[in-house]
């Protein structure tokens, strides 16, 4: 019993390892993507907004709150998100 307990931990050790990044996808494959959660649309207060930013370059970013209190800009070209700071609820009442 306690061999088949040693030999099945060490096949478990084995498998996990080969599940690891190797050094040539370093920079290639990314699993990291930034989420910002579900738009609210529940009011046009709240909805998603084109808005221009810049003086000698202009651009285009989407602002938009989000149902987990989070507002974001985002890059409407390429979807890269600008900003995403966190609203604690104390923060939005008057």
């Amino acid at each position: 019993m306690h061999l088949l307990r040693s030999s099945l931990i060490a096949v478990l050790c084995i498998i996990t390892t080969s599940w690891a990044l190797q050094q040539s996808e370093v920079g290639v494959v990314d699993w990291h993507k930034n989420q910002i959660g579900v738009p609210r649309v529940d009011s046009l207060s709240t909805a998603p907004v084109f808005h221009r930013v810049g003086e000698e370059t202009t651009q285009s970013v989407l602002l938009t709150a989000t149902e987990s209190n989070v507002l974001a800009a985002l890059n409407p070209v390429d979807g890269s998100l600008g900003m995403k700071p966190f609203v604690h609820l104390s923060e939005l009442s008057t």
